[in-house]
This record gives structure tokens, C-alpha cells and sequence, in this order.
């Protein structure tokens, strides 16, 4: 018999696994989003949950005026300023009984609590205060006077303003710049480790703190189609109200097989959902009614991130220009997941396309501090 020690004393294993990221740029990216994170949220709910989600949207200010910098960040002569526009932190969202429910409640409740999906809604409200704010100022404070800070600004001239204020214009400025933040990859397709092969990131020392790499997505062959690799996704609900839907699908297909004598034939990823991953199911299963973040990204790269009541009053919708990832990050799978699977999308206005922005990995974690000390461990051998 003999016993070998595989691990040596003060060895650790680290919570989140160790990653390099792509530049430090990213890195930023990260910080005040973290930052901003950990100022907002109390710390009884971090202590609890140190392996939860975040995202967020941040404003890049290119050499703009700005006395301050965003929170935790201390600005740099000749570098551009960030500021945190939307915050969001989850992982949860409300099952589909629960949301029909006509109570005093109905209409009230936020469905999907996703991080990346509140962030959206957060970004969406910033901007409606920075429109309002500016309406309210309009007459009372010329152009010296009005806030350099705000990410929006009004395209019209004054005497247009008076005239049509109803249908007074907004832009994104010039020198402004949206990237988003997740600190793990969104759930849906852009954890689906097929179809592709995946690399190593490689960390750009050639970039500086305030530049990020420029990347063109080459188009993805599908090949794999019937077997799921552009399929849109579904978030997975409990175990009880699975058995509740599948009984209702149960009884739906013995009625269509009642008025069909052939069945039709289906693609393999139509057929179960044990391809998908572990939080998602596929849609025509009934498992669940809401569509991964994977998904809901590649919506807001074609559509924008404002939504359609915002759109009403802005030139142009407001796209993404990077997205940084933490944990699971995988640029070949990403590319595929938010943007490059939806390559063709048709518009009938020319304002609205397929926006691919650059991707790049994070190396800054979430819970940092969240390390298991292994001291000793043995090994036996007969």
C-alpha cells in the first residue's frame, strides 16, 4: 500500500474558473459594472448569493467634459469616461400561472427577472428620464447651460422644437458609445457548446485602456439546422408545471392525430429537448413560455436596445457596439447566439439591421473572494 499527496499544502481552487479576457478595455467594462454592483446591492444579499448574475449597459463618453468619472472609476487624463445606464442582477423569472393570474395584482409583475433583461428595462427607463428631463429644460436653459452627462441628445434646431414638440427627434451623441455586460454567458444558445469549435481567448496587449479590437463576423454556415443550431429557446419551468403542460400537449396531439391519418415528418430537434441546455427547453414542448437572453440579445441586435416606444422618438435605434462576457464565454458559440444566426433579417425600414458587435471575454470576476483552501489531499494506491 501507498499514499501520495496530490495536492500541495495551501493549494486552492478558485469559485469562478480562471479566464484571461481579450483586452482591458473589458476590464473596465467589468470594474463599473462590479462596482456599481456592489454600491447598490446590500451586502446581505451578496454575501448569500455570490455566484448570482449581473449585467449591465454602460455608456462610453469619448473625451467628453465630464468633471466625474462613473462610480469606482477614477478617470484618466485623455481617457473616456463610462457610466453604468442600466444595472441588472437575477436569475429567476415567474412561471406562466402564476403571470395569467387575474388577481389585483395582474399587470404589476415583472416576468422575466433575468439580469440581462433588467438591465434592458433600466437603460430603457435612464433614457426616458434624460428625454423628459431635456423636454422640461428645453425653454428655460440655452445650450451652455444643458448637461453634457446625458447619453441622448435633441437633433432638432430650437425654432423645430417649438414648432413640432410632439415630434421633436432624438439621437444617440456623437461621442457616445453603448456596450453591454454580463458577468456569464446568457442562458440559451450561447451555452449550447456544439456546432462550432471553440478557442482560447488571447489577450490584445496592443489595445490601451480605452480601445476595444474592431471584428467582422464572418457569415456561419448552417449546417446543422435540423439539429438545433440556430433554434430559438425557451426558459425551462419547474417540475410541476412541466407535468402540467405536458399533459396538455398529451392531449393536443391525440386530438391532431384524431383528424390526421399521416404524420408529417419532424426535424431531430423537434423531437425532445435533450439536446438543449440544462435551464432551457424548445418551444413547441410547453415547458415554458419565455425566451432565453440568448435570444432576447439577438432580438435587441436587430431591433435595438430602446424598444418600440422609444423608437418613436429617436433618429435611429440604439445598438450595442461591444459585449462583455464572464463566465462561459466562448466567442465562436457568442458570434452564433446574439447576432450571426439571424443574418437575412428582413426590414421594411432602413434604420434597423443585424448588428454585430464586438465580443470580448472579461477576466474580472464576480466573487473574487470565494476561493476553497485545500490543504492536503491523499491518494492510495494497493
Amino acid at each position: 500500500m501507498q499514499k501520495e499527496q496530490i495536492h500541495s499544502n495551501g493549494s486552492v481552487r478558485h469559485a469562478e474558473k480562471r479566464r484571461i479576457g481579450t483586452c482591458e478595455f473589458a476590464n473596465r467594462i467589468a470594474r463599473i459594472s462590479l462596482d456599481v454592483f456592489r454600491s447598490s446591492v446590500p451586502q446581505s444579499y451578496r454575501d448569500v448569493h455570490k455566484q448570482t448574475c449581473v449585467a449591465a449597459i454602460v455608456a462610453h463618453f469619448k473625451n467628453t467634459d465630464v468633471d466625474e468619472g462613473g462610480v469606482g472609476e477614477t478617470k484618466e487624463k485623455g481617457m473616456g469616461h463610462l457610466q453604468v445606464m442600466g444595472l441588472g442582477v437575477g436569475t429567476k423569472f415567474l412561471s406562466d400561472d402564476i403571470i395569467s393570474e387575474r388577481d389585483n395584482h395582474y399587470g404589476t409583475r415583472v416576468r422575466d427577472c433575468h439580469a440581462e433583461v433588467l438591465a434592458r428595462r433600466a437603460f430603457r427607463r435612464q433614457i426616458a428620464l434624460e428625454l423628459l428631463d431635456d423636454l422640461r429644460c428645453n425653454n428655460k436653459m440655452n445650450d451652455a447651460e444643458k448637461r453634457v452627462d446625458t447619453a441622448i441628445e435633441n437633433n432638432a434646431s430650437d425654432e423645430t422644437i417649438r414648432r413640432q414638440k410632439p415630434r421633436c427627434r432624438y439621437r444617440l451623441r456623437p461621442n457616445v458609445t453603448l456596450h453591454f455586460y454580463a458577468s456569464s454567458a446568457p442562458c440559451g444558445n450561447a451555452t449550447l457548446k456544439k456546432f462550432t469549435k471553440m478557442e482560447k481567448e488571447i489577450f490584445d496587449t496592443s489595445l490601451g485602456a480605452d480601445e476595444w479590437p474592431h471584428e467582422i463576423h464572418e457569415p456561419i454556415a448552417a449546417h446543422s439546422l435540423r439539429l438545433g443550431q440556430f433554434a430559438l429557446l425557451v426558459k425551462k419551468e419547474t417540475q410541476q408545471q412541466q407535468q402540467q403542460q405536458q399533459q396538455q400537449q398529451q392531449q393536443q396531439q391525440q386530438c391532431q392525430k384524431r383528424g390526421k391519418k399521416k404524420k408529417s415528418k419532424t426535424w431531430p430537434c423537434n423531437e425532445n429537448d435533450t439536446w438543449c441546455p440544462p435551464s432551457c427547453s424548445i418551444t413547441n414542448f410547453n415547458r415554458g413560455t419565455i425566451h432565453s437572453c440568448s435570444d432576447k440579445l439577438c432580438r435587441w441586435n436587430c431591433l435595438g436596445l430602446q424598444g418600440s416606444l422609444l423608437m418613436a422618438v429617436l433618429e435611429a435605434p440604439l445598438y450595442m457596439t461591444t459585449l462583455t462576457v464572464g463566465r462561459k464565454f466562448s466567442r465562436a458559440i457568442c458570434k452564433r447566439a446574439v447576432c450571426c444566426r439571424a443574418e437575412g433579417f428582413p426590414s421594411l425600414r432602413k434604420e434597423f439591421r443585424v448588428n454585430h458587435p464586438v465580443l470580448m471575454e472579461t477576466s474580472v470576476y464576480v466573487d473574487e473572494t470565494g476561493i476553497v483552501l485545500v490543504l492536503f489531499g491523499l491518494s492510495w494506491f494497493i
